[in-house]
């Protein structure tokens, strides 16, 4: 799936029938509803195969936002790069949040506002413009947490003798599938994100490893 050529309504359509498939693999046991999508995709049904096609759609959206992190340590950027692991690695939102002064991680410039991320036995200060970018890194990196979390939620206000039909017909009925405010911040970030992954890339390859000194050239 290519979010620099796919509508907006197209992509929120995929993402409403992903948001389906990890409410389905939380309600039902994952590896089972798994093996029971090959089993029909085997047999020809359609909606197996969409939802499949749909969760590799997904995965792939997932891998290349990691290549690109790769990217920019083979690029020579490999602060950027632990930054933006470190970012991934955080638990939960919102981040902690620091008024002392630091040196902020991305831009060098020293901040009394910033965010803090941390990864392994690093720290990292991340000037709090920066934070809005980090938080829909996070969130796109950690779709199947939240999702798990809200259909959670759901589940301990339902009554407990629905089967999985009914919860599913009733989870549908919520505002996750009848409202486009989740949806639309899902786009918004994963448009973001693939955004400002590109462009700094470009500006990397463009304006900085063609320096005849550079120790990768393009």
């Amino acid at each position: 799936m290519d979010l620099a050529s796919i509508s907006h309504a197209d992509f929120k359509n995929r993402l409403k029938e992903y948001l389906i498939v990890l409410a389905c693999k939380f309600v039902d046991d994952e590896s089972s509803f798994i093996k029971h999508l090959h089993k029909q995709s085997n047999s020809l049904n359609a909606s197996a195969m969409n939802q499949l096609a749909v969760i590799k759609q997904f995965e792939n959206l997932s891998q290349q936002i990691h290549k690109r992190i790769s990217d920019f340590a083979v690029l020579g950027y490999q602060r950027i790069s632990r930054v933006c692991l470190a970012i991934i690695s955080e638990p939960e939102l919102p981040f902690n949040v620091s008024h002392d002064w630091a040196i902020c991680a991305l831009s060098g410039i020293n901040t009394n506002h910033s965010c803090v991320v941390k990864n392994a036995d690093q720290t990292f200060h991340i000037d709090f413009y920066f934070a809005p970018f980090a938080s829909m890194l996070w969130l796109v990196t950690h779709m199947s947490e939240m999702e798990y979390s809200r259909i959670n939620s759901f589940l301990n206000e339902s009554n407990p003798g629905d089967s999985i039909k009914q919860i599913m017909q009733k989870y549908l009925e919520t505002d996750t599938f009848q409202k486009d405010e989740i949806i639309d911040m899902y786009h918004t970030a994963f448009k973001t994100v693939y955004t400002v992954f590109d462009n700094t890339i470009q500006q990397i390859e463009g304006e900085v490893c063609r320096h005849p000194e550079h120790a990768v050239r393009v």
